[in-house]
C-alpha cells in the first residue's frame, strides 16, 4: 500500500490543517499561533496524524521544522481536500433542501395528460434544481414500480393498490362514475335510462379497466360480460373524448377524465338507472415510512390547483 494510499486513508480534517499551517509557516510556535492553539496541542495534533498514517511526514531534526519527502507527496493532496470540503460545507450549508436531489412521480394515462403538464411548469418555476421524472404507466405496473423504489409516488386512485402495503395517502378529489355523451345527444331528452337505451348507441369504455370496476358493472347492471357491452376501448382519454364530442357514442368512465369538457358543458352524465354507485377517489400514494423528496407535498398542491382551475 502506499503512503499516499496511507495519507488519504487516514483524514482527519482538523489535523489536515494542523498539518499545512505547520508546513507554511516551519514552526510550531507560529503555526500554533496561527491556529489559534497551544505549541503542546499542535505537536499532539500532528504527532497523532503521523502515528494514523504511519509515516513521518515532517523532519524536526532542524530548527526549522520541513516535510518530509511522504510529507511533500501529500500536502497538494491534503489542500485538495480542504478546497472541497469547504465546498461541500458551502453547497449543503446554503442550499435550499428542496432543491437537492429528485422525485419521480408515476402517473396514468389520464392524470398524466391532465396534471403532467401542471406539474412540470410548477416544479420547473419553484425547484429548478430538483431533478423531476414523470412516468407514465398502467397502474398495476406503476403500483409495482413504487414497491420497488423505482418510483416515488402514484398519482391515481387506489383500485390497483396492493393490500399487503401500508401507503401513506394523500387523497386530493373524488369524481363521478357513469355514463357520459355529448351536450344534445338524443339521450339526453330521456328523464330515466336504462343499459338498454345505451346499446342502440356505440358504447366506450377505458381499457382495461381494473378489475374491481368491471365487478360493479357486472353486479350494478346485470352484464355477462363487459366486453359485449363495451365495444369501443381505449387506453387513451383524448381519444374517448373526441369520440364523444364528434358522435353520438357513449362512454362509461369518471368525469375526472373529461373534466374540463364536463364543466364547460361539453360532456354530460346520464341518467342511467341505476346509477354507478362508485365514485372514482383521486390520490397520491407513497410507501409508509419511506423517506421521499420534501418537495413532494407540492404534487398534491398543484393538481389541487388545476381541478379548482
Amino acid at each position: 500500500m502506499s503512503s499516499l494510499h496511507n495519507f488519504l486513508s487516514g483524514l482527519d480534517l482538523r489535523k489536515i490543517k494542523h498539518m499545512l499551517a505547520l508546513a507554511e509557516h516551519g514552526s510550531f510556535c507560529k503555526a500554533a499561533e496561527a491556529m489559534n492553539i497551544t505549541q503542546p496541542a499542535l505537536s499532539r495534533s500532528i504527532q497523532s496524524l503521523e502515528d494514523a498514517l504511519g509515516v513521518r511526514l515532517f523532519d524536526r531534526a532542524s530548527r526549522n521544522i520541513q516535510l518530509t519527502p511522504v510529507g511533500y507527496l501529500g500536502i497538494e493532496a491534503a489542500r485538495q481536500i480542504l478546497a472541497s470540503a469547504a465546498e461541500f460545507h458551502r453547497m449543503v450549508g446554503h442550499a435550499d433542501l428542496d432543491e437537492i436531489g429528485e422525485l419521480k412521480i408515476g402517473l396514468g394515462n389520464v392524470t398524466s395528460a391532465l396534471f403532467g403538464p401542471p406539474l412540470l411548469r410548477g416544479f420547473a418555476e419553484r425547484h429548478p434544481q430538483l431533478r423531476l421524472i414523470l412516468q407514465v404507466d398502467a397502474p398495476e405496473k406503476l403500483y409495482d414500480m413504487l414497491l420497488t423504489e423505482r418510483i416515488d409516488v402514484v398519482v391515481g386512485n387506489t383500485e390497483a393498490m396492493p393490500s399487503f402495503v401500508e401507503f401513506d395517502i394523500d387523497t386530493v378529489g373524488s369524481f363521478q362514475r357513469g355514463f357520459f355523451a355529448r351536450a344534445g345527444h338524443p339521450l339526453c331528452e330521456k328523464e330515466v335510462l336504462t343499459t338498454d337505451d345505451l346499446a342502440a348507441y356505440a358504447v366506450g369504455a377505458t381499457y382495461p379497466l381494473p378489475e374491481s370496476v368491471v365487478k360493479t358493472i357486472k353486479n350494478t347492471y346485470g352484464f355477462g360480460s363487459v366486453d359485449a357491452f363495451f365495444r369501443l376501448r381505449s387506453n387513451h382519454y383524448g381519444a374517448l373524448v373526441d369520440l364523444m364530442l364528434n358522435s353520438d357514442a357513449v362512454v362509461f368512465g369518471s368525469n375526472i377524465a373529461y373534466l374540463r369538457q364536463f364543466r364547460a358543458g361539453e360532456v354530460v352524465q346520464l341518467n342511467v338507472t341505476p346509477l354507478f354507485p362508485a365514485d372514482m377517489p383521486l390520490t397520491i400514494a407513497s410507501v409508509a415510512g419511506r423517506t421521499i423528496s420534501p418537495t413532494a407535498p407540492l404534487i398534491g398542491s398543484i393538481i389541487r390547483e388545476s381541478i379548482a382551475a
